[in-house]
């Protein structure tokens, strides 16, 4: 199945499954995927934990869904007034999650990336 996107480019979906269910599929994967960015690399740091107790890990994850959401939050209201600079290929210089979580000064990863909000 394939479509154009707004922006004239082109989303190919190659399934086994229903075709006409493969973009709200694609797009659930996508939002998982975005998840566990900001729970690992992009947010939380959380393979830095080394937990490995269910129920620690489960707890954790609960608090961090919490953060996230609040962070997302915090992203969306902050935009409001100051928006998201616009990279040249069209596409935001960093997530409304990370403009929320940075402002914050939740950013518990090690390397910020440059431009983020809270340095400027």
């Amino acid at each position: 199945m394939g479509s154009r996107l707004r922006k004239g480019e082109y989303l190919l979906l190659i399934t086994e499954a229903d075709p006409q269910q493969a973009p709200a599929r694609y797009a659930r994967r996508w939002e998982i995927e975005t998840l566990f960015k900001a729970f690992r690399s992009q947010g939380f740091d959380f393979e830095s934990t080394h937990l490995t107790r269910a129920e620690r890990v489960e707890s954790l994850i609960a608090l961090m869904s919490i953060a996230l959401v609040w962070a997302h939050q915090v992203g969306e209201w902050l935009s409001q007034t100051k928006p998201i600079p616009i990279k040249t290929h069209a596409r935001k210089l960093y997530s409304t999650f990370r403009y929320g979580l940075d402002y914050q000064g939740w950013g518990l990863s090690r390397t910020r990336r440059e431009n983020s909000p809270s340095q400027g």
